[in-house]
């Protein structure tokens, strides 16, 4: 079975064109396997947009509302004629009101996203803003101005047109109630579609899917909703990690009230069911400062050698001002007394890699700071298959087995849903509750709707490509710099030598094959009482046994297209063997020569190398396949034209001969003399004869970068891909990261609940400030302690255009609102534990406590009393009323005592209550 060509797999590494045109193309061939249809357009809202509770009440009147799109008397001619007409009926329905509420709906056509380069931009035809988002996007100041910026960071969902209802690239099957046997023949993307027709539709479903993919990459989100319109026509669309689904058309003149409940449930459902991920928040004005001061000291560790200006330059890599994120990983710990689940914050900002593809693990990975250590570690965000070992268990293994070169476990876990509860539920307003403590991981749906009647197409075959996903954070030591940062020959070859030690011990200890060597997985990390660079070989999610028989095509679709064996490739074998990592690390090598060790190629003939052996893709026979290019640089031909000299070139030379001797004998089924040829022992025994023998000197500061070198900028830049360039990715945004243009202040419990009964319960509490230039959370700390209190009353003061007091009505829960300071907030409830980590000024004050606080100290930026609350574990209600009054207008800065900030995480609020029924005989125990 050969493998998949995808975006993520062949153009991570890949040098072919990366123009929006080429882009689209490629995503649109890809798309095919990971689109299924068409759903009705009424199950579609009711099972992804709550169709059946949302109030249509107050919806506008659907009659006529899209008369004034394309009318039968006007003849359109462009795209554009169908942006102002559909923008206006979306935003006024004529009296005044928004058929989506609290979002505005923008031509973005000529105004794109280059916030990733130039080179293949983005510009949906229509974005939907967030309206507290218009101030960031829209530039032009007339008031009635339809056009914005492009910005894939905030765009809550999109709309892409085409002219005519023919540039449709999905296809219904006839008839009212197709039979089964028809839907199963039926192909719903690009179905019957030949010649200049199929390109033109393959490049727009790729051009939504490219769309789709970066808001995925942009934003945290689980899903993306979005709308296709080709003429009249309109298609709504859902995409998650899995694949998307996509309704059946409407036509917009007879049908206006689908795409009218569409917009009023995008409106109405929660931010939850909008798609976004709520586990992360934006990170106050401390903890961002603390961020960036934490990577300076690791950059200054990680590089000491640099100088001030390529410090800078690596600290914008992992750092964009007003854009740092706390990312809370639900962790279990075990004491005495059960197991307990706490929320453990991180610190992140800009990725230092992202997915090219919207389907598939869709990895990013982060320098990360963690806020109880101080530690910079490397936090990994991701979607494993729900088939695989977690990476976490296998690097478990590895480490009980002395593996060596792989970096040491700190915590794993998959990504529990983040429930909101009470009313309304939704962050714009006020969210009621925040709750991680359900266990329930985040997964896919896309591959649980491949058994629906309406599916066209054959489930079996989907089920090869639409695979099952839950979302999962790994957090590992070490943060280091992938072996593309390698500084020249030595560091290059001593960097996959202890790769291949990693390779050599897993297999040989314990079985292990890693499935999946390229130069991202190979991590560099100076070690300062070494006063050198390590190296590191990471991301073993993919990792086999080698007892297990494995080809699934999911496996091979997550792989590096440029640096697998010619046997994957060419599909003569799908089975993985520990002779294809041996022949991936060869191609590690040989691609990072090829693009940082001196020789005397030009740049053109670079290109041509890269493209003939890592780029090559013959789609014959209805597929991509490969290992010819491969193939050819490993014969007597290939090796006399490589560029290096030396111990270098002997060491390619004794490869290159072990390898070539293996193909020949492994063709003509000598499997045991293939054996002999190539195996651990053999490649360990080259490294040694070659490089590691006494008197052999490589050079140490010989790298040359000609990619970013700025007089080669014409030869690489549409080619080049994104993990080779020196500029940084875009800070991934958490929602909500813009709050209204105004001052106030934001109170966020995010509770979860421990597994024995009354033990205190773990979240955070960060109010959020704004300023002129943007937000800048403000945070506030405190801890209460009393030996007696187990119940709390926090009643808010009245607040400037807020009437009356937040309510909730929940068991376990949490409190967000927006309440300008000075202010208080708070709860009215039976309280089993309250422990609260804040802050305020001075003036603040804990009132009303049940019994004496004591331990006062200065914590942050804000001057806080600080105090420890201890509860009795017993499962007791009273009724001690406290009133916890907040005013963080005071900004002076003070420090905790060294102890007191190493006792226990900071910004964390931890809250669980038990709520009082009518009848008090009646309480259950949570």
């Amino acid at each position: 079975m050969p493998v998949p060509y995808t975006e993520n797999s062949a153009q991570t590494f890949g040098f072919d064109q990366k123009t929006a045109d080429a882009q689209n193309y490629r995503r649109g061939e890809e798309m095919t396997s990971f689109v299924i249809g068409p759903m009705p357009v009424d199950a579609f809202l009711n099972e992804f947009l709550d169709a059946r509770k949302v109030d249509f009440k107050d919806m506008p009147s659907p009659n006529n509302a899209f008369d004034s799109v394309l009318p039968e008397t006007k003849a359109p001619t462009k795209e554009r004629d169908i942006y102002e007409p559909l923008i206006r009926a979306i935003n006024d329905d004529g009296t005044g009101r928004s058929r989506c509420p609290g979002f505005y709906f923008l031509d973005t056509s000529d105004k794109p996203d280059t916030s990733g380069g130039p080179v293949g931009s983005k510009k949906p035809d229509i974005c939907c803003y967030a309206e507290r988002h218009l101030g960031l996007v829209k530039k032009d100041k007339l008031e009635d101005s339809l056009v914005a910026q492009t910005n894939m960071g905030l765009a809550a969902t999109f709309i892409e047109v085409k002219l005519d209802a023919q540039s449709d690239c999905f296809r219904d099957p006839p008839g009212r109630n197709p039979s089964k046997k028809v839907r199963k023949g039926w192909k719903f993307a690009l179905h019957g579609m030949k010649g200049d027709p199929l390109l033109e539709c393959q490049k727009t479903l790729g051009q939504n899917g490219t769309y789709a993919s970066e808001i995925g990459m942009r934003q945290f989100r689980d899903v993306t909703f979005s709308l296709m319109m080709f003429g009249l026509v309109v298609r709504l669309v859902r995409w998650d990690r899995s694949g998307a689904i996509v309704s059946a058309a409407f036509d917009i003149h007879t049908h206006p009230e689908y795409l009218c409940k569409f917009l009023w449930c995008f409106s109405h459902v929660s931010d939850i069911q909008r798609g976004y991920e709520l586990t992360v928040e934006p990170a106050s004005l401390a903890d961002e400062a603390r961020f960036k001061e934490s990577i300076e000291a690791h950059i200054q560790s990680q590089l000491p050698w640099a100088s001030e200006e390529e410090r800078r330059a690596a600290l914008d890599e992992h750092y964009a001002e007003g854009n740092v994120t706390i990312i809370y990983v639900l962790r279990q710990e075990v004491d005495r007394d059960g197991t307990i689940n706490t929320i453990h914050p991180y610190l992140i900002s800009r990725p230092v890699y992202i997915p090219l593809t919207l389907v598939g693990r869709c990895t990013r990975r982060f320098w990360a700071v963690d806020t109880v250590t101080g530690q910079v570690v490397f936090l990994k965000d991701t979607w494993r298959s729900n088939d695989d070992d977690r990476e976490g268990s296998i690097l478990q293994i590895l480490e009980a087995n002395a593996v060596r070169n792989v970096p040491p476990l700190v915590y794993h876990c998959d990504v529990s849903v983040a429930t909101i509860l009470g009313k309304p539920a939704s962050l714009d307003d006020f969210p009621g509750m925040l709750d991680l403590s359900l266990g329930v991981p985040q997964k896919t749906l896309t591959q649980d709707y491949l058994d629906r009647d309406w599916l066209c197409g054959s489930p079996q075959a989907y089920r090869t490509t639409i695979i099952g996903r839950t979302r999962y954070r790994l957090i590992v030591r070490y943060a280091g710099y992938p072996l593309i940062r390698c500084r020249g020959t030595r560091e290059l070859f001593n960097g996959t030598f202890g790769a291949f030690i990693a390779m050599y011990d897993a297999y040989k200890n314990c079985g292990f094959m890693h499935c999946d060597i390229t130069p991202g997985n190979i991590i560099l990390y100076t070690m300062p009482e070494m006063g050198r660079r390590i190296a590191l070989l990471t991301d073993w999610e993919l990792a086999l046994h080698k007892t297990v028989e494995d080809d699934r095509k999911y496996r091979l679709a997550s792989m590096s297209w440029q640096f697998l064996s010619v046997a994957l490739l060419s599909g003569t074998r799908s089975q993985h063997r520990i002779a294809d990592d041996m022949e991936s690390l060869y191609y590690v090598i040989l691609y990072c020569a090829l693009l940082y060790l001196p020789h005397k190629l030009n740049n053109q003939q670079l290109i041509a190398r890269l493209n003939n052996v890592f780029d090559y893709s013959d789609t014959s026979a209805d597929r991509h396949s490969n290992g010819q290019g491969k193939s050819h640089d490993l014969t007597i031909t290939g090796v006399n034209k490589l560029p290096w000299t030396g111990s270098v070139r002997d060491w390619f030379e004794a490869v290159t001969g072990r390898l070539a001797e293996y193909f020949f004998r492994r063709k003509q089924a000598d499997w045991m003399g293939a054996h002999k040829a190539w195996n651990l022992d053999v490649f360990l025994e080259i490294w040694v004869n070659t490089l590691v023998r006494p008197g052999v000197a490589l050079p140490e500061d010989d790298r040359i970068d000609r990619v970013n070198d700025k007089k080669n900028l014409y030869d690489f830049k549409k080619v080049v891909p994104r993990s080779v360039r020196s500029d940084p990715y875009q800070a991934t945004i958490a929602h909500d990261t813009v709050e209204e243009p105004h001052s106030a202040t934001t109170i966020g419990f995010h509770t979860l609940s421990r597994n024995h009964l009354g033990a205190t319960t773990s979240g955070t509490a960060t109010p959020r400030r704004m300023s002129e230039t943007g937000p800048h959370p403000r945070p506030w700390r405190t801890e209460v302690e009393s030996s007696s209190l187990a119940a709390a009353r926090v009643a808010p003061t009245s607040a400037p255009g807020r009437a009356g007091p937040l309510y909730v009505d929940l068991q376990v829960w949490a409190l967000a609102g927006r309440i300008p300071p000075p202010a208080s907030a708070g709860i009215t409830d039976d309280v089993v534990d309250l422990s609260i980590d804040g802050g305020g000024s001075s003036g603040s004050a804990l009132e009303g406590m049940a019994g004496p606080l004591s331990g006062f100290s200065h914590d942050g930026e804000l001057r806080i009393p600080r105090t420890t609350l201890f509860l009795p574990t017993v499962s007791q209600s009273f009724r001690a009323p406290t009133t916890l009054a907040m005013s963080p207008d005071d900004r002076q800065e003070t420090s905790a005592p060294a102890e007191e900030s190493k006792r226990r995480p900071p910004s964390v609020a931890s809250v669980r209550s038990r709520k009082r029924r009518r009848n008090d005989d009646d309480d259950d125990d949570l």
